[in-house]
């Protein structure tokens, strides 16, 4: 696992606002598998949380049962790797909460980043944003599921 204490670097997977296909603004179905894998790779590379984000309550409870199962009673025997893996894992209603508990949790506003394939006019390319992540603020990627 690496050993990532100088960097604050926290994940949230967006489920609303994202774009379908044809370009509408939707809102996308939280898989258990996207829950599991992202979990398992933020604890590999010490990032220090990742968030659900959702505002479908469904979901939210979908993901909460999740984690409840793994986190206590015959899941967290079953598997105890996964239960540490999940131990960094939240959920959400929005992106607004999701930085009013980070900012809550770190002391200060993170500094947040939508990642994406296209080029926008205020893009960062990586080595500024690796300059940002030694900065010592917390950093808030945001990844979108449409």
């Amino acid at each position: 696992m690496a050993d990532n204490k100088k960097n604050d670097i926290h994940l949230a997977l967006i489920h609303y606002p994202v774009f379908n296909k044809i370009g509408e603004i939707v809102t996308s179905s939280v898989t258990t598998l996207d829950v599991h894998d992202i979990s398992r790779a933020a604890r590999t590379y010490a990032v220090n949380s990742f968030y659900v984000v959702t505002p479908l309550k469904t979901q939210r409870q979908l993901v909460e049962r999740l984690i409840e199962h793994w986190m206590t009673g015959y899941g967290a025997e079953y598997n105890p790797t996964r239960k540490e893996a999940l131990l960094a894992t939240r959920v959400t209603n929005n992106i607004k909460e999701t930085v009013r508990d980070l900012t809550e949790r770190c002391g200060r506003k993170p500094v947040t980043v939508a990642t994406g394939a296209s080029q926008f006019p205020n893009s960062v390319d990586f080595p500024r944003l690796r300059e940002k992540i030694g900065g010592g603020d917390p950093i808030l990627l945001l990844f979108g599921t449409g």
